[in-house]
């Protein structure tokens, strides 16, 4: 995580992508916790551009996070969508998060 956070702060967000999806294998093949929406959600976010996309939270059903270029957000989610509904999937929701800088101590 502390990789993650000096990335940010040096704003060298392109570097987290990798991690985003070195992660997501892992939970996925080494601890078996995805799920097939999980990782069509991460497979088709990627393939439409996102930096780096994995699964968040519990897994088997959890809920997916992307690394997205400011505007392409729509693109992102529209190809998502589509790949469920490919895949006979219930439609999925959408949160957009701003990126900011991380929190810190209050004087």
């Amino acid at each position: 995580m502390r990789r993650v956070i000096d990335l940010v702060s040096a704003s060298r967000l392109s570097e987290i992508g990798p991690d985003l999806d070195g992660s997501h294998a892992s939970l996925a093949g080494d601890y078996e916790v995805s799920c097939r929406e999980l990782d069509v959600a991460v497979s088709a976010a990627r393939d439409a551009g996102a930096r780096g996309a994995r699964m968040t939270g519990g897994g088997f059903g959890g809920s997916a996070i992307a690394l997205v270029e400011r505007g392409a957000e729509s693109r992102v989610a529209d190809a998502v969508a589509s790949a469920f509904a490919e895949h006979g999937f219930n439609p999925p929701a959408f949160l957009v998060a701003r990126a900011s800088a991380p929190g810190g101590r209050v004087a």
